[in-house]
């Protein structure tokens, strides 16, 4: 992820956290999936965890999301943005702990449904296990970066 993309990730990120549910408020890392159509429409949806990795789903809305959806798109040049779908958004509770993937052709690529809820609940589950850094567990849980 480029600077300019971690700034815009983080963004996204200030704006999705209010959206989850206040009695899963011991999350350690969300998963959110964000569909971003040609004509500028959205959509999505997100999974928090918490340190057992059960998961709960919520919502968050999507207009205020959409700006710096469109800026995403539009900071790789390179690539035919308009075959950009959706992008999986997943972050913790450090600073560091931020990735994005982008889908191209696919715009369905990480939505969670009846028939795929099992496996993909896992398969988007954020794993930061790898990256050093403070916060790296869940006993360092900051949030104080996310009301900057």
């Amino acid at each position: 992820m480029t600077p300019q993309e971690a700034v815009q990730a983080r963004q996204i990120i200030g704006l999705i956290v209010p959206s989850i549910p206040r009695n899963f408020s011991n999350w350690i890392s969300v998963a959110a999936w964000l569909w971003l159509s040609p004509d500028g429409k959205g959509g999505g949806g997100g999974q928090a965890y918490d340190t057992l990795g059960d998961a709960t789903g919520f919502t968050f809305p999507i207009p205020p999301l959409l700006r710096p959806l469109s800026i995403l798109r539009e900071m790789h040049p390179e690539v035919d943005h308009r075959r950009w779908q959706s992008v999986l958004l997943q972050f913790g509770r450090s600073r560091e702990h931020v990735r994005l993937a982008y889908a191209y052709d696919d715009p369905l690529r990480w939505m969670i449904t009846e028939g795929n809820y099992a496996s993909m609940i896992r398969a988007i589950r954020p794993d930061f296990a790898g990256l050093s850094g403070p916060g790296g567990g869940a006993d360092d849980l900051d949030t104080r970066w996310l009301q900057q």
